[in-house]
């Protein structure tokens, strides 16, 4: 079901005790041929030792939590079957492992109450058990990223299944990596599979609805500004303070030849955040369309100055030769050669430059 090289290795926290088969018939009601090595943490064992306790009467949850836990990390163990067999036997061991998931929730191990959930699960397979796997293994997934491989497992598990709170976490999961269709899609496959339309649940629907159409929008400024525009202009409402938003409005304008409604959307970006340099270098590359090359040069060396870009310096090197300035365009090209030599648009300028074409 799931890749299980991240838990097995904490099966090292447990010690096997060797129970006799009459021991086994009179705590478990189990009837076995031989004895059964079950699982108890090495601390338990500890603690016993320490409070001077027989070991004979080791409380029997130690030995529910171990085998939970060990289904849990291994189902190919040996003696799996057997605890298999000990848990459905009895009834109680269910609510008993339930309790220890409780106290480890309670003290915010989410990793080890996702262990026992699993094992859980495993013995009786219910969404409301594997809801909570994904719970807990996505707060775990917080502080430790290493849980990532072992999270998109059990959410492709749950999608078999056809369980709709697969489908929310990994729309979760999609947003958080700013890839705001899929994440959508994802949401809507939650609904199809009978997900809950709560109050909080629907309000993310609407922001990803917002976010989608920018994340498409986005995709469409180069290709289709038409469209583009389409899906971005409706977001100011929304949106209205978001920089890129207008940014990326500038840049479908442009596309379709509106210099000047491209410069009045980078302005209003401008007074949004005025950091962004793309903003800038987008403003030279309008103004350069209206042939003011002039103030284009200045927005171009702007953003020169900090990223010493060779795209941004070709850029300066037209600039100059549509001005005349021969002079600046050599010494820019220097400049540029310096940067990336090899950089085609650079080659066919040089090459206008020598008074070739």
């Amino acid at each position: 079901m799931l890749n299980r090289s991240l838990l097995s290795s904490k099966l090292s926290n447990f010690i096997f005790l060797d129970i006799n088969k009459d021991v086994l018939q009179k705590i478990f009601n189990v009837s076995v041929e031989d004895s059964v090595y079950l699982p108890i943490r090495a601390n338990k064992i500890i603690d016993e030792i320490k409070l001077n306790n027989n070991l004979e009467e080791i409380p029997v949850k130690y030995f529910v939590e171990g085998m939970y836990y060990v289904i849990g990390c291994d189902e190919g163990f040996r003696y799996v079957t057997t605890y298999k067999k000990i848990i459905k036997t009895n009834d109680w061991c269910s609510l008993t492992v339930k309790a220890i998931i409780a106290d480890y929730v309670k003290n915010n191990d989410y990793l080890e109450s996702y262990v026992l959930l699993r094992g859980l699960f495993i013995t009786n397979i219910d969404e409301d058990i594997y809801n909570k796997m994904l719970w807990c293994l996505n707060t775990s997934l917080k502080s430790n990223k290493t849980y990532l491989d072992e999270f998109n497992e059990l959410l492709d598990y749950g999608k078999e299944l056809k369980f709709p709170m697969a489908f929310f976490y990994e729309s979760l999961l999609y947003n958080e990596e700013g890839k705001y269709v899929d994440a959508l899609n994802s949401l809507n496959l939650y609904y199809s599979y009978g997900g809950k339309s709560e109050a909080e649940v629907s309000e993310y629907n609407e922001k990803l609805k917002l976010l989608a159409d920018f994340e498409k929008g986005k995709e469409n400024v180069k290709t289709n500004p038409e469209y583009a525009l389409k899906l971005l202009l409706p977001l100011l409402e929304e949106m209205e303070k978001d920089a890129f938003l207008y940014y990326y409005i500038a840049i479908a304008y442009r596309n379709l030849g509106a210099n000047h409604k491209a410069i009045y959307y980078l302005n209003e970006a401008i007074a949004i955040d005025k950091d962004i340099l793309d903003l800038y270098n987008e403003l030279g590359l309008n103004y350069a369309c209206l042939g003011d090359f002039n103030t284009a040069i200045t927005y171009f060396r702007k953003v020169f100055e900090v990223t010493r870009s060779v795209e941004v310096c070709t850029n300066l090197i037209m600039c100059y030769i549509n001005i005349g300035d021969i002079k600046q365009a050599k010494i820019h090209l220097e400049i540029a050669k310096k940067i990336d030599r090899e950089d085609e648009v650079l080659k066919d300028i040089e090459k206008i430059l020598e008074g070739g074409s």
